[in-house]
């Protein structure tokens, strides 16, 4: 099962083995990751809950966060990151951050879980 390193690990190498002039590496490297980030809160808040016996927020709505690992609300999110940046250089955030979500959505395709 991937991990961040391994997801980190292999933006790393394709980003150093094929570089190109649209591609900023380190957004790149950043969506490669992107997931996890934006799902791990909710396992640790989920795991959190667990271990001390005490719910402070409803397993539903915990499930109902569990979306947002999903393709197309990580498209939507990757569009929002992307209008925090320069006008210039928006499209070329936005496909380096998409390249890395997907890339991380294929290595997560490939485990049973």
């Amino acid at each position: 099962m991937p991990d961040l390193l391994v997801h980190g690990v292999l933006g790393y190498l394709i980003v150093v083995l094929k570089p190109t002039r649209y591609l900023l590496a380190s957004i790149f490297l950043l969506g490669c990751i992107f997931p996890d980030l934006i799902r791990g809160p909710v396992l640790v808040i989920a795991n959190l809950q667990h271990s001390m016996g005490v719910e402070t927020i409803s397993s539903d709505l915990i499930i109902a966060l569990q979306v947002l690992h999903s393709p197309i609300p990580l498209f939507f999110q990757a569009w929002l990151v992307c209008l925090f940046f320069e006008r210039d250089i928006r499209f070329r955030v936005f496909f380096s951050l998409l390249l890395g979500i997907l890339l991380h959505l294929i290595l997560d395709a490939g485990q049973r879980a």
